[in-house]
Parts: structure tokens; sequence; C-alpha cells
């Protein structure tokens, strides 16, 4: 590399070109693996020379997912040791494409011993082998040295997006409180049905200055109560997505909290099968009147007419997406105020609703909205609609 074209010996052109080989704009949701799969054939970049290796390290550790199988707990809990510069112990290992792909993040650059944490700012060996087996070998089963250095502070600047899905071994908790400390450029947070996340998890995360953070996941960790949310609401004030689907324990006390803290909240869900009685128009009410948000899932609360009222009076052109499934508490009215004043509604989910002014229904048909509703609500519409003279054809919402 010597000879090598001046453009690609400045950091912003080797960046351009490893987004080109593995975009990170949009981490793929559904991706099986720790780093997800494009990105394997970047690691041969780690051995090129201190800058590709320098680049392509911030590129593999820009978002990091861990899916529900034992290599990647294992793999998660190596992460986790690293990034707190502190010895967490973690289950043993089976060789798989996410634990070696993980292992590529410190993959060993010299000749010292297996057991030292390697160095993103020194050139690998170029005659290391770039093969699974080779990169299995590199994980580090010790626990990281005592101080800090040029490399961690590297991994932990780079890292925008932690990924958990759902994990059920019980340790997590104790590497998430390790990992919270460090992650101030983190961008994203999504933790998805892992049963041993709770408040105690959450809270150091969401009580240190994360100015980065805008969206925030935790479907389905149903030990999440308000404390944490309170947290979020006060220390987070930039946040954008929040998800709390399935967090029965989550109710107006914290949503009020975000509604008067968070102000720039575009997408909200609280949808629940559980607890509903705990989310109630008092807090959607104030979210719609002091947010930004466009996409409400409110499925299963305990909501009445004021709460679409609301959104409808606050929200009008802005509103985009509403679930309202199996809330039993509204009305004719809700569908009724929201077809004049929410001109860019694109999905309206109203199973088990008890609504049947059929006429609003075919007018939000006739506005191209893709409706939700159960077996009983189509058969009624499409009678409605042979009785009038009407085609109207319900179409399901694009998930």
């Amino acid at each position: 590399m010597t000879n090598s074209h001046l453009a690609i010996q400045l950091p912003e052109i080797v960046s351009h070109i490893l987004w080109h080989l593995a975009p990170y704009n949009h981490p793929e949701p559904k991706q099986p693996n720790v780093i997800h799969r494009n990105k394997r054939h970047l690691i041969p970049c780690l051995l090129t020379n201190r800058l590709w290796h320098e680049c392509a390290l911030r590129h593999l550790w820009r978002h990091l997912i861990f899916e529900d199988t034992q290599a990647d707990t294992s793999a998660f809990h190596h992460f986790a040791s690293v990034v707190s510069n502190q010895s967490i112990p973690r289950p043993p290992v089976r060789a798989s494409l996410s634990s070696s792909t993980l292992s590529s993040l410190s993959v060993s650059s010299s000749s010292s011993s297996p057991s030292t944490c390697a160095s993103p700012c020194t050139v690998p060996s170029k005659s290391t082998p770039i093969l699974p087996t080779a990169i299995e070998a590199s994980v580090d089963p010790s626990p990281p040295s005592s101080s800090s250095s040029p490399s961690l502070d590297l991994y932990r600047r780079s890292l925008r997006s932690l990924t958990l899905r759902r994990i059920k071994e019980k340790g997590i908790h104790e590497s998430l409180v390790a990992v919270a400390p460090e992650v101030q450029y983190l961008e994203r947070l999504e933790i998805y049905i892992c049963d041993h996340v709770t408040n105690a998890t959450l809270t150091p995360f969401f009580t240190q200055p994360l100015p980065h953070l805008t969206h925030v996941s935790l479907a389905g960790c149903h030990q999440v109560s308000d404390a944490s949310i309170l947290a979020l609401a006060h220390h987070v004030p930039g946040l954008v997505h929040l998800d709390l689907r399935a967090c029965g324990l989550i109710s107006d006390i914290s949503l009020t909290a975000v509604a008067q803290g968070c102000r720039s909240l575009h997408h909200l869900n609280v949808g629940r099968i559980r607890e509903k009685w705990r989310v109630t128009s008092q807090s959607i009410r104030l979210i719609a009147q002091h947010t930004q948000v466009t996409v409400l899932g409110l499925a299963g609360c305990e909501i009445d007419d004021t709460a679409i009222e609301a959104l409808a009076q606050y929200r009008q052109g802005a509103l985009e997406r509403v679930s309202v499934n199996n809330c039993q508490g509204l009305t004719n009215r809700a569908i009724q105020c929201l077809l004049p004043s929410c001109p860019n509604l694109s999905v309206f989910e109203m199973k088990e609703c008890r609504i049947d002014a059929w006429h609003i229904v075919d007018a939000l048909v006739e506005k191209k909205v893709s409706l939700t509703m159960n077996d009983h609500q189509k058969h009624a519409f499409q009678a409605w609609s042979l009785r009038y003279g009407k085609s109207s054809i319900i179409t399901a919402p694009v998930k």
C-alpha cells in the first residue's frame, strides 16, 4: 500500500468505500447474526493497513445485533467485557457464524498471546488467514486489560445501535449494566422480549447524558415499569421513537412524563393485551397535545373517544397511522372526528372496536386509508356496501 493512490489514504474516502460495500444506515430488522452478513466480507479490510483497519472497525461496530442463541449470548457477554473493560462471566460458546463474526471485532493483530486484547489501531499481520477457524480462535476468553486504550475508546465511540432479541439468559442484566456507562454515542437501543431486563437494568442507560439517543424499543420486556420510563423522559428529551408494546406495567404516570419531557416524539406504541386499565385517555390526550406524534399504537388500552378527539385536534394533518384494536371504550364519535381532521391518515386499525358508522368507514376506504377489521366487522361493512350499491374494498395495512 506504499504506492497506493492518495484517495484511499483519506479516512473519509475509505469510510465511503466501506459504506458502499455494506451500507449501515438501515440495519436489517430480521438479521439473525451479531453483525449483518453483508459485513462479513469487510473482515479482510482489517488486514490492509492501519487506516483501513480503524475505518473497518468503526463500520463493524456501528450496529450490533444479538439473537436468542447460545453463541450470541456468549458473544454479547464478551462484547460487554470488552466495552466495559471488566471481567464478566459468560456461558461457553459454540462455534457459529455469529460468534466468529463478533470475534472479528478484536482480531489478534500481533504475535502476542491469545489472552491479550487486540488493538484496532495496530495493523494486523497480513499473514493471518481470514477464515472462520482463524477468527474463532481469536476470541479472547480472558478479561480485558485493566487500563483503557485508544482501541477501547474507538469501540465505544463507534457504537451507534445495540439490539438484543429474545435473550433469556439471566446474566444479561449484569452485562447491560456494565455496558451502560460506556455508550455515550448510542442512537438506538432495542431490547425485544428479554425476560430478565428490569428497571435496574435500564436506569443506568437513562440517567446519564445520551444526547444522541432517539430510538428506544423495549417491546415485550414485561418487567419494565414506570420507574425506568420516568428516567428516560427526564434525561432523554430528544427521543423520537418509543416502543413499549406488551410492557403491561407501563401506565399513565410515565406516559404523562414522556408527553411533557419528549416533545420531539414521533412514534409511540403502548399496545397491550393485559393491564389495559393502566393506559387511559388521560395520558394520550397529553401525548397528542405536547408531542409530534404521527404513529400511535394504542391496541388494548382503556381509552375513550376523547383521546382520538385530542389527536384529531392537535395532530390533524400530521397523523399518519393509528392502531386502536380492542379498545372497547371507543364509539363512532372517534372515527367521525378523524375523517375531516386528519387528511394524511394512511392506516387505521380498528379490530374489536364498537364502531359501526359504515358510511364513515366507506369514506376512509375511498381516501385509500388501509383499515384492519375482524371478520364480523368486514361482513357487516360488506353487507352495508351491498345495500347501498357500494364497491368498497378493505385493504390491509402494510407492516
